[in-house]
């Protein structure tokens, strides 16, 4: 996992001037609500980037195969010692 922090002042500032170019009035308040919403997050929240990896082993395992635990109860895990039909 990467964290790291956004720095979103640029994308900030784009929204601010586009709301003050808008001129349809319904847009431009919401545009405005908006970037105010932008400035109260900034300030009580850090703005993070995560990525998460998953890694996959190419290849054979490192682990031992697995040995099914109830053959070996039954005695199945040794075909000679199979009860005779």
């Amino acid at each position: 996992m990467q964290s790291r922090k956004m720095e979103i002042g640029g994308y900030f500032g784009k929204a601010k001037g586009l709301a003050e170019k808008q001129t349809n009035e319904l847009l431009r308040v919401q545009t405005s609500e908006y970037t105010e919403f932008i400035a109260r997050l900034i300030e009580n929240a850090s703005i993070m980037n995560k990525n998460f990896y998953i890694v996959v082993p190419l290849g054979e395992s490192i682990f031992p195969p697995r040995r099914v635990l109830f053959p070996v109860f039954w005695g199945a895990a040794n075909p000679n010692r199979l009860p005779k039909k």
